[in-house]
């Protein structure tokens, strides 16, 4: 095949590939918002309008579960804030690499990608998936303590 016509067909790739990414990166700006005031008005709501109004919470055990249910709470709420901002660094260094490509390529030069910028984007999406991790299992935890907290103090 031919180089121009291999080299055309990339370009065509990676144009696509970028509109994609740069669609998923706004995506995550949009829902970035949104994802604050559902997890901590929904949190605030339902653990403080819960505890305060059905739970006697004088006792210690249920006192002190309740408290950590919170705290696990608010940690899957901000690991989870945090990992939306390191998938958007990933994504702007992603397109970044494509973007200079794409200039290389339509100037007919082949282009290798530093090692230190993906090193850089594969240290994003690392982190992104492990905070996701964590948040769901912060979550869980807070929630089996919340739960807890209510057998104990029926």
């Amino acid at each position: 095949m031919n180089k121009k016509i291999i080299d055309s067909n990339r370009l065509t790739e990676l144009v696509k590939w970028k509109e994609e990414r740069e669609r998923d990166r706004d995506y995550s700006a949009r829902q970035y918002d949104q994802l604050i005031v559902y997890l901590s008005g929904g949190g605030l709501v339902i653990t403080t309008g819960f505890a305060t109004n059905l739970l006697d919470l004088q006792s210690g055990q249920g006192q002190t579960m309740m408290i950590l249910s919170w705290v696990f709470f608010t940690s899957a709420l901000v690991s989870n804030l945090i990992s939306q901002v390191t998938a958007r660094k990933a994504l702007e260094h992603e397109i970044n690499i494509t973007t200079k490509e794409l200039k290389s390529l339509r100037k007919g030069n082949t282009f290798i990608p530093k090692k230190a910028t993906n090193c850089l984007k594969n240290f994003y999406n690392w982190t992104t998936r492990a905070l996701n991790f964590f948040s769901l299992i912060f979550l869980l935890t807070g929630i089996i303590l919340y739960l807890l907290s209510i057998i104990n103090t029926i």
